[in-house]
């Protein structure tokens, strides 16, 4: 019994030892005693060695939603305009609209701040855009700016809210058009004064 173990042990041991010292070559890497493909997300760039994952913001494989592709010899960046969260990603995901993926590794979308918007997914701009005046933005991740409502007006750009028309007044004292750029845009109300 005690040969029988020891036997077990050795032949344990060699396996394991023949397993590291195979030379799989790039896009290969041992598993189970043989050489395989590495797969989707991973990648060999050496004669020898293990199949390695990609890291956050690269990829291994094809960047297409197919995970069809094995083999990989090298990691590659995503590039501006798309991002992979995490490791061993076998393909990059377009950045969505109201985010930026301002860097070639991006590993997670960046949304845009109140005040600004990014209306088109895929952006690698390296900010998104300002909301202009006449419209504001309260929301973080937006894709569009609202008009400043009637008796508001805002004539300013990146902004979080419109201002009142008139000094510590509201719309029936003031009012202006939907979308004012200007306090000259707004008006006083003129009311009809009542007969008795």
């Amino acid at each position: 019994m005690k040969s029988t173990i020891v036997s077990f042990v050795a032949a344990t041991t060699l396996l394991a030892s023949s397993v590291s010292a195979l030379q799989c070559g790039k896009g290969y890497g041992p598993k189970n005693g043989v050489c395989e493909l590495c797969d989707p997300g991973y990648y060999n760039d050496q004669d020898a060695g293990e199949c390695k994952p990609a890291q956050p913001g690269w990829y291994a494989g094809c960047n297409s939603d197919s995970l069809a592709c094995y083999g990989a010899t090298q990691q590659t960046q995503c590039g501006k305009g798309y991002y992979a969260t995490g490791n061993g990603n076998a393909y990059c995901t377009i950045c969505p609209a109201g985010n930026i993926c301002q860097s070639d590794t991006t590993d997670q979308p960046l949304p845009c701040v109140p005040g600004r918007y990014m209306p088109d997914e895929g952006s690698g701009a390296s900010q998104c855009l300002e909301c202009p005046v006449g419209t504001f933005n309260n929301e973080s991740g937006a894709t569009a700016c609202c008009l400043c409502c009637a008796g508001t007006y805002n004539d300013k750009t990146s902004q979080t809210h419109c201002f009142y028309c008139g000094e510590h007044t509201n719309p029936q004292v003031y009012n202006s058009n939907i979308g004012a750029t200007s306090v000259d845009d707004c008006q006083e109300v003129h009311r009809k004064s009542q007969s008795a």
